[in-house]
């Protein structure tokens, strides 16, 4: 085992010192063994799904891994069971959820607490996928372990989650109302929030929208017609997002490859400039920019379920 995994001090919380000792001695009597898992904090409409990565062998009475999890490798060694017993973190819990398989069981929403009863003595991983209500967030795979004694209480854990979102800034201000004038120039600031996809995610979807109303349009500042050069994005390599903008708007969209194997989450912001037309010559004129975001908040969503943005007014006095 590598040194900086032996050196790891931070646990998951969900492996106890009872359960180190269990896996030295496991214990004799079943009826010791609580046999439920539970997951709090969800929303209704959320669903959840668990799936075993460490078991009893029914015969030596020693923990091994599942059979997803056998291949498994963290920094270029093979995961074992003792890696489990000891501790994952969540970049090693990132990397097990790409070995997960199939759609795991499903577990039952109690108020805002997911649980599954009579499950076999080990440790799980748990998917939760937000509702049609609660579609602005991605959820953190969760560990969870069946108690292997009656003392251990490492059976339940918290959700953990991002909250997917994006700020829109013209200049170094969010105010709604900003008095601009015919031929004035707008900079624009987005800082869309990246999540860390689980590895299980197919081929995850991150999409940014910014459109413009009439009264604005993307500055053409070396007057070449091509609008997609007028649009920065830092944080992220040229290679893993493409950009296609016309006078009204543009879209940023992320490289699916690029989204799955991200091991943090990177620090976007997109920046660009929008000049006032002569479209903008009421009296007063309302001139509105949305940027929306939309990525995939479930192992199968290859569309963008998930949704948020953020709005600027503007107005000019004619």
């Amino acid at each position: 085992m590598s040194m900086n995994r032996l050196a790891k001090k931070f646990m998951t919380g969900v492996l106890t010192a009872s359960m180190v000792g269990a896996f030295m001695a496991v214990p004799t009597f079943a009826d010791e063994l609580d046999t439920s898992i539970s997951v709090t904090g969800a929303v209704s409409g959320d669903s959840a799904a668990y799936y075993q990565i460490l078991k009893r062998n029914e015969t030596s009475g020693e923990w091994e891994l599942t059979d997803d999890m056998k291949d498994v490798t963290i920094d270029g060694e093979s995961l074992k069971a003792a890696d489990i017993v000891e501790g994952i973190d969540d970049g090693e819990l990132h990397a097990i959820t790409a070995a997960l398989s199939g759609s795991g069981t499903s577990m039952i929403l109690d108020g805002t607490t997911f649980k599954a009863d009579n499950v076999a003595a080990g440790t799980y991983v748990v998917i939760i996928t937000p509702g049609s209500n609660n579609s602005g967030v991605v959820y953190n795979p969760v560990v969870v372990s069946a108690d292997y004694d009656s003392t251990n209480n490492s059976n339940t854990s918290a959700v953990k989650k991002t909250d997917v979102t994006v700020e829109k800034k013209a200049g170094d201000t969010t105010d709604d109302k900003k008095d601009v004038n015919v031929g004035d120039i707008i900079p624009f600031e987005i800082t869309p929030v990246v999540p860390l996809f689980p590895k299980n995610y197919t081929n995850p979807v991150y999409k940014v929208t910014d459109t413009l109303s009439a009264g604005l349009e993307i500055k053409d500042s070396d007057g070449d017609g091509n609008l997609d050069d007028e649009i920065t994005v830092a944080g992220v390599g040229d290679e893993y997002y493409t950009v296609n903008a016309a006078k009204d708007g543009f879209t940023v969209e992320f490289n699916s490859t690029y989204l799955k194997n991200l091991t943090t989450a990177p620090t976007v912001t997109i920046t660009y400039n929008a000049v006032v037309t002569s479209d903008a010559t009421y009296s007063v004129n309302r001139m509105t920019n949305t940027a929306t975001i939309n990525f995939s908040n479930s192992p199968d969503d290859e569309t963008g379920n998930g949704t948020n943005e953020d709005k600027t007014n503007h107005y000019t006095f004619t």
